[in-house]
């Protein structure tokens, strides 16, 4: 999609945006830090018992132990008090059990396994015992660290904790055939490196009770490949800051999301591409991001909640989606957006709805600054309540079919500020109201042009104002700039045609629509060739005693 320069100049001159509203989300009672220990990898190699694997073992008192060797189909278990703490120290460590966990924790109050630095350790579980279904098995809140590298084969899951599962640091490459980490309570993640490969959810916690049930990420590098969910939490789900390749297929009728929240998501930072199957991000909930680079192609939704969704600068970019974004409030603050979509590109709808005509009084799309670039073959801006823009530079590319409009509200549509430059469809092309803050054409045009169209926006003296190039072939333009004055005259030049305009009121349309907008009003049909030339010596403008500023 090519943009003039002088619509990225209009985008610096209107880029003042609005100060985002909401704040960060409050965190509720979820608990969303760690402990000294969760991110000390430090121990005392005097102070621990040191062991040399060569049968399974039993500890069963609070202390630091050092493990060493290769253990063939046997297991290391805890089976403590309900109030120890034990530190696990795997330096080089490989074993194999054909019948359970690698390691099983039976009881204790906290484990943690420290993965010596620059060592390789090797866990695999063959599992049949379905109730001991991890790699690493804990009954108890289980916390990893360290400087080494862990590696994972398993049967069944890789690590499970019943409890919270923390990893404060280290490298860990799983490869499970149901989830590779999972957390009943809680996962939280403080950094580390992850190479997660899974036949179900990669990343799971899915305790249904209030402010349990949540994933939390601080950092950490994460190339995931699922057959179900990429991230999956019950109840609640943030990111801080990840660098993140998800891929998520199957071909079952499963979830396979890449990131979701049965809650409220809230991602904070950082660098996500995504491959998914359904849904890329997906909440219940609202959703909430805040800066952050995407890189995203969906065979469903781009980014989809079934509350709110509320988008605070950063770079989104949806290459392949049934919708771009959808939610019951979708809330633009900022950032640089480009959607690509089969359907509608931004969507607002109230999922209660039975029918996607029923007008709502709480939906709406409200744009309030960014760069936003939208290719759909539906609506590109559909809103089953209201559709606001305040602020933005928004460039639509709608459905060359008659059946979807560039732009669709069931209740108002107002365009406050900001550049809007769109083509699409005739046949419901839909306008601004009236009672908008700036003005705007909406022209319907006798032909339909190709794509790769030039359209331009000049005024009375043959100053460029705005304009880009189209991506798909087109019968209508919806236009609105800052530039654009009531009882002025402008002229849209199509490739070689030019059309005159005279803006006699707010919105000048020549195309009747539910917003009442009168047709045939300040337009005049596309010069020919000598009605071009004569436009060109400056003839056939209405006379404006304004200087040029």
């Amino acid at each position: 999609m090519k943009i003039f320069l002088l619509v990225c100049l209009l985008f610096m001159m209107t880029g003042c945006q609005k100060t985002a509203q909401t704040e960060t989300p409050l965190e509720n009672n979820y608990d969303l830090t760690f402990s000294n220990r969760d991110l000390d990898a430090g121990y005392d190699e005097n102070q621990a018992e040191i062991i040399d694997l060569h049968e399974s073992i039993t500890i069963s008192q609070e202390g630091i132990y050092l493990l060493r060797g290769s253990l063939e189909n046997g297991s290391v278990t805890i089976q403590a008090s309900e109030n120890a703490k034990i530190q696990l120290i795997l330096d080089n460590v490989s074993i194999q059990n054909e019948n359970g966990a690698a390691i099983h924790i039976v009881e204790a109050d906290k484990v943690f396994i420290t993965l010596a630095k620059d060592s390789v350790n090797e866990l695999t579980s063959l599992i049949t015992d379905k109730d001991i279904d991890g790699a690493i098995f804990s009954k108890s809140d289980l916390c990893l660290n360290g400087e080494g590298k862990l590696s994972i084969i398993s049967n069944a899951h890789g690590i499970v904790s019943k409890d919270d599962l923390i990893i404060g640091s280290g490298t860990y490459e799983i490869t499970s055939s149901f989830q590779a980490l999972s957390g009943k309570d809680c996962v939280k993640i403080n950094d580390g490196s992850f190479v997660l490969v899974s036949g179900e959810d990669a990343i799971q916690s899915d305790n249904i009770e209030n402010a349990r049930g949540y994933i939390y990420i601080h950092d950490g590098d994460f190339d995931i490949s699922s057959k179900q969910d990429g991230l999956q939490a019950e109840n609640y789900l943030q990111i801080d800051d990840a660098v993140m390749k998800i891929t998520c297929m199957n071909d079952q009728d499963e979830s396979s999301k890449a990131i979701k929240s049965k809650g409220q998501m809230v991602i904070l930072d950082g660098s996500y591409e995504i491959n998914s199957q359904d849904d890329a991000l997906h909440a219940a909930k609202n959703l909430t991001i805040q800066n952050g680079d995407f890189v995203i192609s969906s065979e469903d939704d781009g980014i989809h909640s079934d509350e709110d969704v509320q988008i605070q600068n950063g770079s989104i970019q949806i290459n392949q989606s049934y919708e771009g974004i959808e939610g019951k409030n979708v809330i633009l603050d900022g950032g640089e957006i480009f959607i690509v979509s089969s359907d509608d590109g931004i969507n607002a709808s109230d999922p209660a709805s039975t029918s996607d005509f029923d007008q709502k009084e709480d939906v709406r799309i409200e744009i309030n600054g960014g760069m936003i670039t939208v290719d759909a073959q539906g609506d590109a801006l559909d809103s089953n309540g209201d559709l606001i823009i305040d602020d933005a530079t928004i460039i639509l590319n709608g459905s060359t079919n008659g059946g979807n409009g560039t732009i669709d509200s069931s209740n108002s549509a107002k365009i406050n500020g900001g550049v809007l430059l769109a083509c699409g469809s005739s046949q419901m092309a839909m306008g601004f109201d009236e009672d908008s803050q700036q003005p705007s054409i909406l022209y319907c045009l006798d032909t339909v042009y190709p794509a790769g169209s030039s359209i331009t926006i000049y005024d009375l003296y043959q100053n460029e104002l705005a304009g880009f190039t189209s991506s798909k072939s087109f019968s209508s333009l919806n236009l609105s700039i800052p530039d654009f004055e009531i009882n002025q005259t402008y002229m849209i030049q199509i490739n070689e045609d030019k059309i005159e305009v005279t803006l006699s009121s707010i919105s000048t349309s020549n195309a009747m629509n539910q917003h009442g907008m009168k047709p045939n009003e300040g337009f005049q049909k596309p010069q020919g060739p000598q009605d071009r030339e004569e436009i060109s010596k400056g003839e056939g403008m209405k006379p404006d005693k304004r200087q040029p500023s």
